[in-house]
């Protein structure tokens, strides 16, 4: 058994090969599983740990699920989002959710409560990790975006304005921020 008497963790994993998502209750060791729509691909918990975003490459839905309805499939909302969804990020702030478009070259902007998207941000070509962070001073969301076909970073700042960073890196994956 792995020591987990330091923290109180929940962890949600898509499993493609069987179009699963896996809840682990760490500090018990149980788990329960959902199937969603084809192919889910990321997973991002909001702040408060209310909910779950499950991105559906196969489907281009996003995935939310109340925590505490894990496994009831009838408390699940799909959210039609960009063709080819993978990452997908919430903000610190608890406002949004960020999903990434792999085949469309776009970010879907949801309110966390929300049932359609808000907004639709251009970025490179193959946008597939994202992150958020909160900039404190002026009050607003910061999203990074790797864009795995065009090898660059583009970072969507204040009133959804795009800067975008090239020839630094090859077929980047994933990105991670520091929260401040």
């Amino acid at each position: 058994a792995i020591d987990v008497s330091f923290a109180q963790t929940t962890a949600y994993i898509p499993n493609r090969g069987d179009n699963t998502v896996t809840r682990v209750l760490t500090t018990d060791e149980t788990f329960a599983s959902v199937t969603l729509p084809h192919n889910p691909y990321g997973a991002a918990v909001t702040p408060d740990g209310d909910f779950v975003f499950i991105t559906c490459s196969g489907t281009n839905i996003v995935t939310r699920i109340p925590a505490n309805s894990f496994t009831n499939t009838l408390a699940q909302i799909g959210i039609t989002v960009g063709n080819d969804p993978r990452g997908v990020a919430v903000e610190p702030e608890n406002e949004f959710a960020y999903v990434a478009n792999f085949a469309d070259g776009t970010v879907s902007k949801i309110a966390i409560s929300g049932t359609s998207v808000d907004e639709t941000i251009s970025v490179g070509d193959g946008p597939l990790g994202v992150a958020a962070a909160y900039d404190q001073e002026d009050e607003t969301p910061i999203v990074y975006v790797t864009n795995n076909l065009s090898d660059s970073l583009t970072v969507i700042g204040d009133d959804e304005t795009t800067t975008t960073f090239d020839d630094f890196c090859d077929e980047p994956s994933g990105v991670a921020v520091t929260p401040n």
